[in-house]
């Protein structure tokens, strides 16, 4: 065998090492569990040599793959039942069972009306807005640092934007423009529970997202829509009709005349209303 052979040779075996341990660390909670806080030793011929230590998860993934997955999946259902059961006794327990049923019936026929937030995008690679706004604190010269830091701790994230937006307009319209921009995921994909919107409602989406998550996921079949302080195609007339329409309350990445996410933004946007 050449030289060249065996580089070549070296270089798939550790492209094939590096996809399978990062296939056996995005199972890392199953791993834990199975393992538990034990490990396992093989010792070495060499008794100068300490064993070398194992997981039991570890061990089976690379041995036994098919197992491997097979205990996975036994374990996932286990939790799946376990949250199951949580929920049917926290819902007898608190005497919720009729509006269950409710809720359920409507999912049945599509007509929720489901409010999205930026958890429902973080699985997309998009920051939650708590983390966007501190972000952006780092970006803003001579912010106050301390109202800002009260606002975010008080949850305020109105008034946290205010104070950003108040000092520099420019770098939060840039910041949302570039990081929410139709067209860029940063994940790569679309991806988490958003891709189970369209199973239980065909009416009207609201999201407080910049983002064109739901657009996609809707493959952008949206009969009406409306953007922040802009309204178009019509909204509330389809709307009333039961059309497939899209509220962005915050407003569109792509058009910045549309935010409505900082204090006095608000504040308009009511009065309006």
């Amino acid at each position: 065998m050449s030289e060249v052979s065996r580089v070549d040779d070296k270089q798939v075996i550790k492209s094939v090492e590096l996809h399978l341990n990062n296939e056996y660390t995005k199972c890392s909670p199953f791993n834990a569990s199975f393992d538990g806080s034990d490990t396992i030793e093989i010792h070495t011929l060499n008794r100068f040599q300490d064993p070398h230590q194992y997981r039991a998860s570890e061990l089976l993934f690379y041995t036994d793959r098919e197992v491997y997955y097979d205990e996975m999946q036994y374990w996932t259902d286990a939790n799946v039942a376990n949250e199951h059961l949580t929920a049917i006794s926290m819902i007898q327990t608190n005497d919720q069972l009729p509006l269950v049923k409710e809720l359920a019936e409507a999912v049945v026929r599509k007509r929720i009306a489901p409010f999205v937030g930026a958890g429902m995008s973080f699985a997309c690679g998009y920051p939650v807005w708590g983390n966007a706004l501190r972000e952006l604190s780092t970006r803003v010269d001579g912010v106050d640092k301390a109202s800002f830091d009260v606002a975010m701790s008080k949850y305020d994230y109105l008034l946290a934007s205010q104070i950003l937006w108040d000092k520099d307009d420019t770098q939060l319209k840039n910041y949302i423009r570039t990081k929410f921009s139709d067209g860029r995921l940063p994940g790569g994909k679309v991806s988490g529970p958003v891709l189970h919107l369209p199973h239980f409602c065909n009416g009207c989406v609201i999201t407080t997202n910049f983002d064109a998550v739901v657009e996609i996921v809707y493959e952008r079949k949206f009969d009406g829509y409306m953007h922040g302080k802009q309204a178009g195609n019509k909204f509330v007339p389809k709307l009333i009709k039961g059309d497939r329409c899209i509220l962005k309350l915050h407003g569109d990445a792509e058009d910045h005349d549309s935010y409505v996410f900082t204090k006095c933004q608000y504040g308009t946007r009511m009065a309006i209303l």
